[in-house]
């Protein structure tokens, strides 16, 4: 895995420096095999209309975000993921990689765990990222596209 460090959006006041994104590349992640009825396939949304059959784009102009932004998605998360007892006593902790589309009307579906240390892990982050609300969708050329996005949820005993 390589992570990379790019300039995140302007700041607010010019006098702010730009504060560092970071990028996950995956290059080694391959999706994990589940039973059908363990993978959720639909996010919790219902979209009036369908564009999943539309082309996904790997990047956009610009890219979906969560409402609220980065710190509001990160608040999400603390607030609706549960941390599996099981995996706690089995001492599992570790960081599930979770692939996403946003489509163009901001409902999220087509879920894929890309790496994860534990099965029990990746049931978790789905079960939670599954209720995610909708997303400011991706632009590109002035117009909404469904987009791919990539979490990373961390799971870490105390």
């Amino acid at each position: 895995m390589v992570v990379t460090e790019v300039p995140g959006p302007p700041p607010e006041n010019i006098m702010d420096p730009p504060k560092p994104q970071e990028i996950l590349l995956i290059d080694d992640a391959k999706p994990i095999e589940f039973p059908k009825e363990q993978v959720p396939t639909e996010g919790s949304a219902t979209s009036p209309q369908d564009t999943s059959n539309q082309e996904v784009l790997q990047i956009a102009e610009q890219m979906p975000e969560f409402p609220g932004g980065q710190n509001a998605l990160m608040a999400w998360l603390q607030k609706n993921l549960e941390y599996p007892e099981e995996a706690k006593e089995q001492g599992i902790e570790g960081r599930v990689f979770v692939q996403f589309n946003v489509y163009s009307t901001g409902v999220c579906g087509n879920f894929t765990v890309l790496k994860s240390p534990s099965p029990i892990l990746s049931n978790a982050a789905l079960k939670t990222i599954k209720k995610m609300p909708k997303w400011t969708p991706g632009m590109q050329n002035g117009k909404a596209v469904n987009t791919v996005m990539r979490l990373p949820i961390s799971y870490k005993l105390q």
